[in-house]
């Protein structure tokens, strides 16, 4: 039997255990805002048919940053579901995935959807978009 897997558009924080495959579209390192030589965290974009933040504290940087490439496909769970609060914001997204020690990810060696990690726009739909918003 295949295994079930959520979509990003679906997460709430009234149930408290999902399971994801998705891509990792970017990473990169937060560092801190009181000391520019120290990493805060690991931030990613995941994207599955949406896209929403995730979050490698400090703490565990070290178990995850080798083993997490960008453009590949990942099957995750057991994240900590928290409110994005943030100022700026890379992506619009209500909600920030963070890794906690019970977050496991396993590398999908045959991904089951394409790889879209760029939505090109038309010029049409750019400035559409700029009297929307």
């Amino acid at each position: 039997m295949a295994k079930s897997y959520n979509y990003l558009g679906d997460i709430n924080t009234k149930k408290l255990w999902w399971s994801f495959k998705v891509y990792i579209i970017k990473i990169w390192e937060l560092l801190s805002k009181f000391n520019a030589k120290e990493m805060q965290s690991i931030e990613m974009i995941l994207q599955d048919r949406n896209r929403m933040i995730a979050s490698i504290p400090k703490a565990r940087v070290q178990k995850w940053s080798s083993l997490i490439v960008h453009f590949q496909m990942y099957a995750m769970n057991n994240f900590i579901v928290v409110k994005n609060i943030r100022i700026t914001q890379t992506i619009l997204s209500q909600w920030i995935l963070t890794f906690s020690h019970r977050t496991i990810v396993n590398h999908i060696q045959e991904p089951s959807f394409p790889l879209e990690a760029f939505r090109f726009r038309t010029i049409v739909e750019l400035l559409n978009a700029d009297k929307n918003h």
